[in-house]
């Protein structure tokens, strides 16, 4: 069984973004017509976080994941990362165990990859892109987003701003856009096309008056739970729909999804697949993901080539 390293994923995903992107443009095709199984994961509460258990597979493809991810919110604390663990692609046809990859950097790579994806397939571009957190996805977001897009301007805000101040040093020595720290989020959204939330918050802090006279993509991608939340429902009351990768999915897991249902502010119907989903010209639109291990799979197999 071949080990892939953290460090060989990122070298990889960061040599072949548009490639990965195209990967995860299948799955959310796949996810989005049901040519994939992909069981709801499971999440076991730990003593300080939770451990989520995802499978998942394309219909068609040769390979099978796993992935084990711990979510341990107080790990920053200790000196370690909040987010660990590890995936095993196995061939479909034998079960034989193929590869054993660094789970928290298959998702690193694979989030942004999904989230560049929805974004192209909504909107084709961005110029300005604010992004909102100053963690591991937030960091990677502004990579992905770099390379694929090429944008003039990217904004970084964080509810911490020293974190904002630190992730800005590090991208402006990396990427090719101007790189920008903001004060608040208020300001770093306020003339950006393309907002990336990337962030662990429990409270909605994007609200519609924040965002300019459009047209406005948001991508959420830090809410994994339902008492977790990044974009209000007077958003989605904007938006007046909502793309998402897993629409099962999210109507468990995403509580920026289920809240905004809860406030009228969206219905069941309003929650739409992104996969194929095509351009959106709303003045605001949003995508919203919580993941799945169908992406992790396609993202894998190829970083792996196994496809």
């Amino acid at each position: 069984m071949k080990i892939v390293s953290a460090s060989e994923i990122e070298e990889m995903a960061s040599a072949h973004w548009p490639d990965l992107v195209d990967a995860a443009q299948r799955s959310l095709v796949a996810l989005a017509s049901g040519q994939c199984e992909a069981p709801l994961r499971t999440a076991l509460p730990l003593i300080s976080g939770t451990l989520l258990t995802m499978p998942g597979r394309l219909t068609g493809m040769r390979t099978a994941l796993v992935k084990l991810i711990s979510v341990v919110p107080k790990n920053p604390a200790r000196g370690m990362p909040n987010t660990q663990g590890v995936a095993v692609l196995f061939d479909g046809e034998t079960g034989e165990p193929l590869s054993l990859l660094d789970g928290r950097a298959l998702t690193a790579v694979r989030t942004p990859a999904v989230t560049a994806a929805a974004v192209r397939e909504l909107a084709g571009g961005a110029t300005h892109v604010a992004v909102v957190g100053s963690g591991m996805q937030a960091e990677w977001h502004a990579r992905v987003f770099d390379a694929v897009f090429h944008p003039r301007r990217i904004t970084v805000a964080s509810r911490v701003p020293a974190h904002g101040h630190r992730l800005v040093d590090v991208l402006r020595t990396e990427l090719q856009a101007e790189i920008l720290a903001a004060n608040s989020i208020r300001e770093a959204v306020a003339h950006a096309d393309v907002i990336l939330c990337c962030t662990s918050a429990s409270q909605a802090f994007l609200e519609a008056d924040m965002l300019h006279g459009g047209p406005v993509k948001v991508a959420a991608v830090g809410a994994f739970t339902p008492d977790m939340a990044e974009v209000a429902p007077s958003v989605f009351r904007e938006s007046r729909k909502a793309y998402v990768d897993d629409r099962d999915a999210c109507f468990h897991e995403a509580g920026d999804i289920i809240q905004a249902i809860a406030d009228s502010a969206l219905s069941d119907g309003d929650v739409v697949p992104v996969g194929g989903a095509g351009t959106d010209n709303q003045r605001v639109t949003i995508f919203k993901s919580v993941g799945s291990a169908i992406e992790d799979a396609a993202v894998a197999s190829y970083l792996c080539g196994s496809n």
